[in-house]
């Protein structure tokens, strides 16, 4: 069955492409401490994962924190942020929003992990979004359903005290899909999950403000994929089964 569904592949007419942060749906706030999934997508056609070296994966995972502004208009104030904060050489390291609204701090801090902000007015929300030094693990999961049973098989794993520090444009990574000749590959109505396991919170957009919801621009999803347009009968199943085999093989 496996040739019948490689021959179907490969006549199936592949065109490039990629997932980006903006085709997942955002599960909400991780539990810190433990893994949890924080974003989510279902594929609407058959998609191949690209491991080649024009394939590179991007991925930056920002802390959320927000403050309250004190009731005196016009203070400058200090925030304390409640994880070390990097530099990063590949996003916008740190995002303020007032009420929704985007702004600029006053000044950021990166050695003593705080921020300075004065705002003309009293008792306001301040969101915050920056790229965190404290490490995190996030994994890249493919789901296959049947709508009856399931069967999960990661793809990609790395932690980011790795993917933060780097200038990924210059030293991208990508996923791990050499085990087998279908790892790569996602069928139809089947997911693909972001995992983080973090000390941090993380989520991509902040409860709703009086201007607005404040959102991660900073955050950085990229995932190379082919895609195609073709129906390819019985490839969920064969993806499925080959999924099982390779878990079993990694004890999993």
């Amino acid at each position: 069955m496996a040739e019948n569904i490689m021959q179907r592949l490969r006549g199936s007419g592949w065109q490039p492409g990629g997932f980006a942060l903006r085709d997942f749906d955002f599960e909400g706030p991780n539990t810190t401490g433990e893994e949890s999934v924080v974003a989510d997508l279902q594929a609407e056609r058959p998609v191949a994962l690209r491991d080649d070296k024009d394939a590179d994966l991007k991925l930056v995972i920002p802390a959320w924190e927000s403050f309250s502004t004190d009731g005196t208009g016009g203070n400058t104030e200090t925030f304390n942020l409640s994880n070390d904060i990097i530099d990063s050489p590949s996003t916008v390291s740190f995002l303020l929003y007032e009420e929704g609204s985007l702004v600029d701090a006053d000044s950021v801090d990166y050695a003593n992990n705080s921020f300075t902000y004065t705002d003309d007015g009293t008792n306001n929300t301040l969101d915050v979004f920056y790229v965190p030094r404290t490490p995190a693990d996030v994994r890249l999961k493919k789901v296959i359903s049947d709508g009856t049973t399931s069967i999960g098989q990661d793809v990609y794993e790395e932690n980011t005290a790795i993917l933060h520090s780097r200038d990924q444009a210059e030293q991208p990574t990508e996923v791990d899909v050499s085990s087998s000749e279908l790892e790569r590959y996602i069928p139809r109505k089947s997911n693909l999950q972001l995992i983080v396991n973090a000390d941090y919170t993380v989520r991509f957009e902040a409860p709703e403000r009086t201007n607005g919801v404040p959102k991660a621009t900073n955050a950085i999803l990229s995932v190379p994929k082919f895609q195609t347009e073709s129906n390819v009968p019985g490839l969920q199943q064969a993806v499925k089964a080959d999924a099982a085999g390779l878990n079993q093989g990694r004890g999993r």
